[in-house]
This record gives C-alpha cells, structure tokens and sequence, in this order.
C-alpha cells in the first residue's frame, strides 16, 4: 500500500509548525462521494474567491483521491506587516497537492502540500481522516511550513502558516455547508419519491 510521504525538512531552514483539527458531520463514505468528484474541487475554489484555476490532475477511485491544481487566490492583508505585503502582493499563485489513502472503512491517511508559485515558501500536512460515528469523522493534519528566503525566511513561514490556516477554516466552512445542502437535497428528493400518507 502507499504509504503518506513524509515532509522532507531539509526544504525547510526557516520553518513553523502548527495542527489542523476539523470535525465534520458526516461519515469517511458521505466525505468520499463529495471530495471524489472534481465539481466539488471547482465549486469550492470558486466560491473561495480563486481565479485563474487549473485543474492539473484529478483521479479518484474507492480507495485514493489525488488532486493537484493552481489557483490564484487573493491575500488576507489584514494582520500583514508592510514588508510582507510588498512582498505578497495582492494576489498569490498558489500551487496545491493533495493525496487521500482510504486504509480501512474507519481511517484515510491525508497528505497536503501548499505552495506559493514565485517564493520558495510551502506548507506541508501530514494525518488522518477518522470516523467517530456513522455521522462524524474527525480531521487532523500536523504541518510544517518552510521557506527558503534569507534573513526574513522564517518570519516568512510563520505568516505564510498564518495564511494556510484561514484557507483551511475557510475550506472547511464551505465543505460543512456543502454537505449539509447535500444532505437536505437528498432528503428532499426521498420526501418526493415517498409521500407521506394522506
């Protein structure tokens, strides 16, 4: 079976470490059918506020879901120092890898890789996906983000970890709120296929 790859840390002589934990109402196989298909991956980056994205490769199966894409995505300049600004810009291109390795009906193994396309600067995660009931399952990634820029680098990774934290909060925002639409459409088409009795 292929296992997650671990973070490789000699890209990172500045770095910051930090852990996402996301609890979700909803079973691993409810989770797979929405981040398997490539309309969510859209959809979501979209409502996000990306532009220019690309989906480079997209493949899902009942066991792995791997996606890589570019976006642009505009930067949160809130909490920036001048500097960082200067040096962000007001849109970054963001580059994003993302490996799921389903390893029994309960566990996935989670791997995401983050980047900026023209720094050297990158957030790498590393966890699981674990169902707690039929109706939740619980996310936890613990990342290291690196930048390879003298002087400023590891300040740099720490706002860069900053930024990836509000992506994912955001991220995960707008993956509770699809599943929960989802879940009402569902019941709503059940309601149409069975009446209740007059």
């Amino acid at each position: 079976m292929k296992r997650t790859r671990r973070v490789d840390m000699s890209e990172a002589p500045a770095d910051d470490r930090f852990r996402v934990t996301q609890s979700y109402p909803a079973g691993i196989g409810q989770l797979w059918a929405v981040l398997g298909t490539r309309d969510y991956v859209e959809h979501k980056y979209r409502a996000l506020g990306s532009r220019a994205l690309r989906i480079l490769r997209f493949d899902a199966d009942e066991t792995r879901i791997e996606v890589e894409l570019e976006r642009s995505a505009p930067v949160a300049a809130e909490g920036l120092p001048r500097w960082a600004g200067v040096v962000a810009g007001r849109w970054q291109t963001m580059r994003h890898r993302s490996r799921w390795q389903r390893v029994d009906v309960a566990r996935v193994d989670a791997w995401l890789d983050i980047r900026m396309a023209a720094l050297p600067v990158f957030a790498t995660g590393v966890g699981r996906l674990v169902e707690r009931s039929p109706a939740s399952s619980r996310l936890t990634l613990e990342f290291q983000a690196g930048c390879g820029l003298p002087v400023v680098g590891r300040e740099v990774a720490r706002l860069f970890a900053g930024q990836v934290q509000r992506g994912l909060a955001e991220d995960f925002a707008f993956t509770v709120d699809h599943l929960e639409a989802s879940r009402g459409r569902s019941q709503g088409q059940g309601d149409q296929a069975n009446p209740m009795p007059r």
